[in-house]
């Protein structure tokens, strides 16, 4: 929705619900369905949910197919991430907040907008990692590589999930610090 500032110059808001909806989005259904794809490589039925190739399966069909294993994929690799990485960013330094959760009521629409600007990233990151680290091999496994050497490929998805975890930490340090001040026990 369009909004006028002090100086008279249009600005854009987000509405809460389309944010909400954007921090599902990264959080769960876009490494889902990363972990989807891989998956399909192993399964021909996912493939098929996402490229259409049976002609009797109407379309709209492999659509709500692939969004809804999008969907559970990004759930359990949520699950995953709360089992294995996070435990790792704790170990490594980042510390829990204790959070006063009194405070919470009031503090509400604060606290779901550190959620959607830090905590999604964090969850979006990591389960991105957790894709890559799953779906890489199962690619590699079944692609005809060509131009780039296979060593290259590795090393590069080796950076990518590297730079997703360095990113997850980041943001998970973020939302901790940022709560901490929202919501910590000192007032």
């Amino acid at each position: 929705m369009w909004q006028y500032g002090d100086e008279g110059r249009p600005t854009l808001t987000v509405n809460s619900e389309l944010s909400r909806s954007f921090g599902v989005l990264i959080a769960y259904i876009l490494p889902g369905f990363i972990l989807l794809w891989a998956l399909s490589f192993l399964f021909p039925p996912v493939e098929r949910w996402l490229t259409g190739g049976v002609a009797e399966t109407p379309v709209i069909g492999g659509v709500v197919y692939a969004t809804a294993a999008s969907i559970i994929a990004g759930m359990i690799l949520n699950a995953i991430r709360w089992i294995a990485i996070d435990p790792i960013h704790h170990a490594t330094g980042l510390t829990r907040p204790q959070l006063d959760d009194a405070k919470l009521e009031k503090r509400l629409a604060a606290f779901t907008r550190l959620v959607e600007d830090h905590f999604r990233y964090h969850q979006f990151y990591a389960n991105t990692a957790l894709a890559l680290l799953i779906g890489h091999p199962l690619w590699r496994h079944h692609s005809g590589l060509t131009g780039l050497p296979g060593w290259a490929i590795d090393a590069l998805a080796a950076c990518v999930v590297l730079v997703l975890l360095l990113a997850s930490r980041d943001a998970l340090g973020r939302y901790y610090a940022r709560t901490n001040r929202l919501l910590g026990l000192k007032d």
